[in-house]
């Protein structure tokens, strides 16, 4: 259904806002819309019977603490985190592209792109909210017993670290464009790169990685506020632990690099100019104090 339904909305807005389809694409169109609507038609009444199902039996807790229905409600919920998170990072690079003065022609989100991803993400972040309001209410969230913890805290785990991921490589795009610029600068033509493109995507992602990182580590405390034990699980040990080795890679991987330059400096083997050589770390520069910050405040952590 949602694959269908990501397909119908991108066809439906090219369709209506585009003025540029090429000879055969009416007949694409008309074969895409065709397609997903069969398939939309299909797949939503199959999942509402069987969610109208599920949901009549909740007046047994066995059903309603039951570990394959957290599984499948986790699911549901990575499924529909997943697009959303596609959606809006696409429009936020977007947004971004045209803010920082890319062309219009450029633009990924110009002319029907904005409306397909404004809807897609609406659309992913209604459902993300609506099983984990379904969740909520079941009445056992943060105190599942079993298997069925398991279930929401590796769904957790991967969210936070994702939306680590996406903190640390936002944080070092945007530094690393901030470098290149200086090193421009100086000496204009060395490393040219599509800067606005690096700085609208360093956008996106810091923004997407604070959110996601944010509204997971505050459910997570909350849950361990309620429920000490809960700090003391072993999923909630591996994220945090996980987590540190990130940041500590982070910041170890792009050492090596300036560690190996210095080297060859330090020998005489070193190649290129002294701007050539910023140029080539500036990369790894951007990388090191963002490794560093997320080390260090994990490691205060536990």
């Amino acid at each position: 259904g949602m694959i269908a339904l990501e397909q119908l909305l991108n066809v439906l807005c090219e369709v209506w806002l585009s003025d540029s389809l090429g000879i055969g694409d009416d007949r694409w169109a008309r074969n895409t819309i065709a397609s997903s609507a069969g398939v939309l038609v299909v797949a939503t009444p199959i999942f509402l019977l069987h969610w109208g199902y599920i949901q009549r039996r909740l007046d047994s807790i066995t059903e309603r603490q039951a570990a394959l229905r957290k599984f499948a409600l986790y699911l549901a919920e990575a499924i529909t985190l997943g697009y959303a998170i596609y959606a809006i990072f696409e429009l936020l690079r977007g947004l971004a592209f045209l803010a920082v003065g890319g062309p219009r022609d450029e633009s990924l989100i110009l002319p029907s792109d904005w409306l397909y991803l404004t809807l897609l993400g609406l659309a992913a972040c209604a459902l993300q909210l609506y099983f984990h309001h379904v969740l909520l209410q079941d009445g056992d969230y943060g105190n599942e017993q079993g298997i069925a913890g398991v279930w929401r805290r590796l769904y957790q785990a991967a969210a936070g670290l994702l939306g680590l991921f996406f903190l640390i490589f936002g944080s070092a795009l945007l530094i690393d464009v901030a470098l290149q610029g200086l090193v421009d600068a100086v000496e204009p033509g060395i490393g040219t790169r599509f800067w606005r493109d690096q700085l609208s995507s360093s956008i996106a992602l810091l923004l997407i990685g604070a959110v996601v990182t944010r509204v997971n580590w505050q459910r997570w405390q909350a849950t361990i506020a309620d429920h000490p034990r809960e700090g003391k699980t072993g999923l909630r040990r591996f994220y945090l632990y996980a987590a540190l080795i990130v940041s500590a890679l982070a910041a170890l991987i792009p050492a090596t690099f300036l560690l190996r330059e210095l080297l060859l400096m330090l020998f005489g083997s070193g190649t290129g100019s002294l701007i050539q050589l910023l140029d080539d770390l500036t990369t790894p520069l951007a990388f090191l104090p963002v490794g560093i910050v997320a080390w260090t405040w994990y490691r205060r952590y536990l």
